[in-house]
This record gives structure tokens, C-alpha cells and sequence, in this order.
């Protein structure tokens, strides 16, 4: 089965972490019929979280999403963080962690399997690799992953190279897209599922597209790409994760909240251009909440 993995949302309000907005948005997930939750990810804030908010995102996130599959980003700048919130995360029920590569100094191969082996250590927990080198710094190329095969299970490329996504799969990691224009042709390629920001705002629609795939309904599934990436080009177009954070309050109906210093919310005016783009959009393709 093809899994929509949400690259959850991690609300802010006032300048704090809004917990009631978090449950709220992960149980209308789960009714949306997603497959798990990435949390602290890029779309999660989670380079920008303290650890004790970290704490706090994990144990709301396993009080409403169930049984559903938890994969907790780890990665900080600093390794005493990295352990600390890998061990936080085996003891608050997470299914697994992940990490980007170590931050700002680009490590050689033998630092890289390091740095991955003592997450797993910490963690007790299968652990991802998260390449997403246009905000890392450093691509997790599938000449690095060949080297982790011993201590990553996985791995979570958002890089949209769909050549890079099949040599992951060749490698026989497990493999989840993070680019949300390329599900589809991932999916086409061998990737478990998508790990997906956009499915914050339309996961029906995400999980429409991995059962008509399933199904052999090419056609439908590529329809469905195409509205999705539509939705996705237009938020691209304000700052982000702040406008996924807007559009999932358009789409979905209910407030959400806002992001954390230093990043900023969207202003009035781009809320009203946005929503106008958005629903524009969501009409012309049907699907509007």
C-alpha cells in the first residue's frame, strides 16, 4: 500500500505553540484517511523548536493521531539536541525518527555514518534519512545512501529528482517523496509514498491519488498531480511554510494558526491574494471544502 505521510504543520499562536490547533488539525487528518504524520519537519518548524516544544508537539501529535505511523524529525545543529529529542521521541511512541545531514559543516562519509548510527543508538527507533539539500546545504546523494544501508532504513528526498528517487529505491531503502509536483512519478518510480506539506490542505485528494494509482487508474492519478501541483505553484508564490499554514485554514475550514520567529506570517494582503488564488483554483478543479 502507498502511504500519504503528512509533513504535519507545527501551529503557532501569540507566540506560542498552539497544542489546541495541533490536535484539532492532526484528527481532521486522520479522518481525511492519511497513513501517518512527519512532525518537526521543514513545514513543521523543526530547526526553529526548542526541545521542550519538541517534547510537546510529540505527545499531542500520539494523543490524537491514533495508531497512525509518527515519524519524528530530529535534526538540530547540535548533536546533544539530535540525541536528546531521538530518546525523547522512543519514549513518547514515535514509530521512527529522521534527520537531515549534520548542519552547516558538510560532513565526509565516515562523519555522515556516524552521525546516523548514534541517532539510531539514542533512539532504539528505524531511522530516515531527510534530503532536502536546497535548505541542508548537502545532498544525500545515493553514493552517501549506499554507505547507510547499515543504519537508515529510509529515506525522505524532497530534492524532486525522480532519477535520485529511483537509484533510493535500487538501494532497497525505504523511499518517500518530498517534493509535492513529483508524487505521481515517484510513485511510478518505486517510492513508498509521499511525505507531503500539501497534505496539510487537501489530503483527500493525496489519498484519491495513491488509490487510484494502486488501482491502475493512470489517468485519474495524473488529473489528480496536476491539481495538486496548481495548489502547490500558487503557495509557492508567498512565503512558505507560512502559506501552506494559510491555505490549510482556506481549504480547510478552520483556523490553523501561524509560524515562529524569525519566520513570518503571511500579511492581510497576501492572506486575501492567496485565498483568492486558492479558491480560484480549488473551484476550477473541484475541490473545494
Amino acid at each position: 500500500m502507498k502511504e500519504v505521510i503528512v509533513a504535519l504543520a507545527t501551529p503557532f499562536l501569540n507566540g506560542k505553540l498552539n497544542i489546541d490547533g495541533l490536535r484539532n488539525h492532526v484528527e481532521s487528518l486522520v479522518r481525511a484517511g492519511v497513513d501517518g504524520f512527519f512532525l518537526m519537519g521543514t513545514t513543521g518548524l523543526g530547526v526553529a523548536l526548542t526541545t521542550d516544544e519538541k517534547r510537546a508537539v510529540m505527545s499531542a501529535v500520539k494523543e490524537a493521531a491514533g495508531k497512525k505511523r509518527l515519524i519524528a524529525h530530529v535534526g538540530a545543529a547540535v548533536i546533544d539536541d539530535v540525541v536528546s529529542t531521538s530518546r525523547d521521541a522512543a519514549k513518547l511512541g514515535m514509530n521512527a525518527v529522521a534527520s537531515v545531514p549534520p548542519l552547516y559543516y558538510k560532513p565526509d562519509a565516515s562523519a555522515l555514518h556516524r552521525f546516523y548510527e548514534k541517532i539510531r543508538e539514542s533512539s532504539g527507533l528505524p531511522v530516515y534519512i531527510y534530503n532536502i539539500p536546497q535548505n541542508s546545504g548537502f545532498n544525500v546523494a545515493p553514493t552517501h545512501a549506499s554507505q547507510l544501508r547499515d543504519v537508515v532504513a529510509g529515506i525522505k528526498d524532497s530534492t524532486g529528482d525522480i532519477g535520485q528517487v529511483a537509484n533510493f529505491v535500487d538501494l532497497g531503502l525505504e523511499v518517500f517523496n518530498g517534493a509535492d509536483h513529483a508524487i505521481l512519478p515517484s510513485l511510478v518510480m518505486g517510492a513508498k509514498g509521499a511525505v507531503s506539506a500539501m497534505a496539510n490542505v487537501i489530503p483527500e485528494l493525496e489519498v484519491r491519488l495513491m488509490r487510484e494509482y494502486e488501482e491502475g487508474n493512470l489517468d485519474r492519478a495524473v488529473e489528480m498531480q496536476r491539481s495538486i501541483t496548481r495548489l502547490r505553484d500558487a503557495i509557492k508564490n508567498y512565503p512558505t511554510p507560512a502559506a501552506y499554514y494559510w491555505a490549510a485554514t482556506v481549504l480547510r475550514g478552520y483556523e490553523l494558526g501561524g509560524v515562529k520567529e524569525p519566520l513570518r506570517d503571511l500579511t492581510d494582503e497576501e492572506k486575501k491574494s492567496l485565498r483568492h488564488e486558492l479558491e480560484g483554483i480549488a473551484e476550477s478543479e473541484g475541490i473545494l471544502h
